[in-house]
């Protein structure tokens, strides 16, 4: 199979809002010329936290396009002038409550690269057994509607039982176990 070279001949903004903007461009792939929709968002990342014990925390999130609520671990967009670090010390702690004794960086991911050229970077957070179990989301976090203390096994077992269902979580936790941060079990 041949790669077919692509250039984009236009580009147009469809819609934008704070969160996203909704492009259209015009591309010729090879020798034909179709339209090609794009979201562009801003970089994001994803935070584990994993205590001594080797628990984490797991947030229950509300999400209106599917009408349903998602396991899911700490992330969100990196704001302007931030680098991807101090975003990931943000969200840990607006939405955990949780200051990590340490942050490594374990790898970084495309979640959706047919829509949109996001890129996602996952850390991993130490953080005491005793602080994951006082974690609570800061005031105006309004998504999370409840949190689960659970062991890195448990969560693979949430994995294989479909209960974790949200891509960028189930990405992250490849990711992490691809890099052999925690042991396994």
């Amino acid at each position: 199979m041949t790669e077919r070279p692509l250039s984009r001949l236009s580009s147009r903004v469809v819609y934008e809002n704070s969160f996203l903007r909704l492009r259209e461009d015009m591309v010729r792939r090879g020798a034909v010329d179709e339209p090609y929709g794009i979201v562009e968002r801003a970089d994001c990342v994803i935070v584990v936290p994993l205590s001594d014990q080797r628990s984490t925390i797991l947030l229950k999130q509300l999400r209106y396009p599917t009408l349903e609520s998602s396991w899911e671990v700490p992330m969100g967009g990196i704001e302007d002038g931030e680098t991807p670090e101090q975003a990931a010390r943000r969200e840990l702690r607006e939405e955990t409550g949780l200051l990590p004794r340490g942050l490594q960086l374990v790898g970084t991911f495309h979640p959706l690269p047919s829509l949109t050229a996001q890129v996602a970077t996952v850390y991993l957070a130490t953080v005491r057994e005793a602080d994951l179990l006082e974690a609570q989301p800061e005031a105006g976090v309004d998504d999370i509607v409840d949190q689960k203390i659970a062991s890195w096994a448990t969560v693979k077992r949430m994995v294989r039982q479909g209960m974790i269902t949200d891509g960028v979580t189930l990405a992250s936790i490849s990711v992490i176990d691809s890099a052999a941060t925690p042991q396994r079990t």
